[in-house]
Protein backbone atom coordinates (compact mmCIF):
# COMPACT_ATOMS: atom_id res chain seq x y z
CA UNK A 1 0.00 0.00 0.00
CA UNK A 2 1.21 3.54 -0.81
CA UNK A 3 2.27 6.02 1.72
CA UNK A 4 -1.13 8.07 2.81
CA UNK A 5 -0.61 11.77 4.12
CA UNK A 6 -2.17 14.52 5.51
CA UNK A 7 -0.99 18.56 4.34
CA UNK A 8 -1.69 20.57 7.21
CA UNK A 9 -0.16 23.64 9.10
CA UNK A 10 0.03 23.12 13.69
CA UNK A 11 2.10 26.35 14.45
CA UNK A 12 5.08 25.40 16.06
CA UNK A 13 5.33 21.68 15.01
CA UNK A 14 8.16 21.91 12.15
CA UNK A 15 5.89 20.12 9.58
CA UNK A 16 3.23 19.95 7.66
CA UNK A 17 3.23 16.62 6.91
CA UNK A 18 1.61 14.18 9.03
CA UNK A 19 1.48 10.22 8.28
CA UNK A 20 -2.38 9.11 7.60
CA UNK A 21 -1.44 4.76 6.50
CA UNK A 22 0.52 2.22 9.07
CA UNK A 23 2.84 2.26 5.49
CA UNK A 24 3.93 6.14 5.78
CA UNK A 25 3.72 5.89 10.07
CA UNK A 26 6.38 2.76 9.96
CA UNK A 27 8.84 4.99 7.60
CA UNK A 28 8.17 8.33 8.78
CA UNK A 29 6.77 8.28 12.10
CA UNK A 30 3.59 10.16 12.59
CA UNK A 31 4.91 13.73 12.25
CA UNK A 32 6.78 13.58 9.11
CA UNK A 33 9.97 14.89 8.28
CA UNK A 34 9.83 16.00 5.30
CA UNK A 35 13.84 16.41 5.01
CA UNK A 36 13.21 12.21 4.71
CA UNK A 37 11.11 12.13 2.15
CA UNK A 38 12.51 11.38 -1.57
CA UNK A 39 11.92 14.76 -3.02
CA UNK A 40 14.28 17.42 -4.81
CA UNK A 41 15.89 20.11 -1.83
CA UNK A 42 13.47 22.88 -3.94
CA UNK A 43 10.32 21.30 -2.96
CA UNK A 44 12.44 20.94 0.79
CA UNK A 45 13.20 24.25 0.74
CA UNK A 46 9.24 25.79 -0.07
CA UNK A 47 8.26 23.68 2.75
CA UNK A 48 10.87 24.50 4.90
CA UNK A 49 9.42 28.50 4.19
CA UNK A 50 5.53 27.23 4.18
CA UNK A 51 6.19 25.84 7.72
CA UNK A 52 8.12 29.43 8.58
CA UNK A 53 5.96 31.68 7.29
CA UNK A 54 2.61 29.77 9.42
CA UNK A 55 4.79 30.16 11.98
CA UNK A 56 4.36 34.19 12.04
CA UNK A 57 0.48 33.84 12.02
CA UNK A 58 0.35 32.91 16.15
CA UNK A 59 0.82 35.23 18.39
CA UNK A 60 2.83 33.58 20.78
CA UNK A 61 1.90 35.27 23.23
CA UNK A 62 -1.06 35.86 23.27
CA UNK A 63 -2.01 32.31 21.22
CA UNK A 64 -5.52 32.48 22.00
CA UNK A 65 -5.98 36.48 19.95
CA UNK A 66 -7.11 34.70 16.41
CA UNK A 67 -4.04 35.28 14.97
CA UNK A 68 -1.31 38.05 13.62
CA UNK A 69 -2.25 37.54 9.76
CA UNK A 70 -4.95 40.06 7.86
CA UNK A 71 -7.45 38.46 5.48
CA UNK A 72 -4.71 39.52 2.37
CA UNK A 73 -2.04 37.95 4.27
CA UNK A 74 -4.01 34.84 4.69
CA UNK A 75 -4.91 34.54 1.56
CA UNK A 76 -1.62 35.11 0.50
CA UNK A 77 -0.97 31.72 2.34
CA UNK A 78 -3.28 29.22 1.48
CA UNK A 79 -2.36 30.22 -2.20
CA UNK A 80 1.31 29.70 -1.61
CA UNK A 81 0.34 26.54 0.27
CA UNK A 82 -1.79 24.77 -2.59
CA UNK A 83 0.42 25.74 -4.95
CA UNK A 84 2.94 24.11 -3.18
CA UNK A 85 0.61 21.16 -1.90
CA UNK A 86 0.05 20.98 -6.39
CA UNK A 87 3.61 20.42 -6.66
CA UNK A 88 4.84 17.75 -3.76
CA UNK A 89 1.71 15.53 -5.33
CA UNK A 90 4.05 15.83 -8.11
CA UNK A 91 6.96 14.74 -6.69
CA UNK A 92 4.99 12.03 -4.93
CA UNK A 93 3.17 10.40 -7.31
CA UNK A 94 2.60 7.22 -5.51
CA UNK A 95 1.48 8.78 -2.17
CA UNK A 96 -1.70 10.05 -1.65
CA UNK A 97 -2.04 13.74 0.27
CA UNK A 98 -5.49 14.80 1.73
CA UNK A 99 -5.81 18.55 2.25
CA UNK A 100 -6.72 19.62 5.39
CA UNK A 101 -4.89 23.09 5.35
CA UNK A 102 -7.80 24.74 6.04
Amino acid sequence: MPCSFRFFFDPGSGTCLWSANADARAQYGYAVDHHALPIGAPMKAALDGLIARYDTWLDWNNPGSGGLWSDEDRNAFNFAARECLHRLRKELPDCTIADEAD
